[in-house]
């Protein structure tokens, strides 16, 4: 992805939505991870995930689901909503996007 993306003749288009690739494409790794039992890789993905989303909180979380589903579907599998949020690497990827949405909500409150 890092040697697609700095190719000097990428269209315009592409630069465009380039962190919407990125986003997506580190959900699909994540979920990759998760459908493979590597959760501490998926938490990885995930958390890096938050860096190129304009969502946060609740908002994030609802996405990230919705993507694991959309993904587990591809392949003719329904996603074990139960088992991937017990896992404690669910919970911390959680954890993170949360803090983020309290730093973000604090730091528009001091402007």
């Amino acid at each position: 992805l890092e040697n697609f993306l700095a190719r000097p003749d990428i269209p315009e288009k592409i630069r465009q939505i380039e962190e919407e690739i990125r986003y997506h494409t580190l959900l699909w790794i994540a979920w990759s991870a998760y459908n493979s039992g590597h959760f501490t890789e998926m938490k990885a993905y995930l958390q890096e995930s938050l860096n190129y989303t304009s969502d946060v909180g609740i908002r994030v979380i609802l996405n990230w689901i919705e993507n694991f589903k959309k993904f587990s579907l591809g392949k003719g599998e329904i996603l074990d909503t139960y088992s991937i949020t017990s896992s404690i690497e669910w919970k911390q990827a959680i954890r993170q996007a949360l803090k983020l949405n309290f730093l973000s909500s604090m730091t528009n409150k001091t402007r």
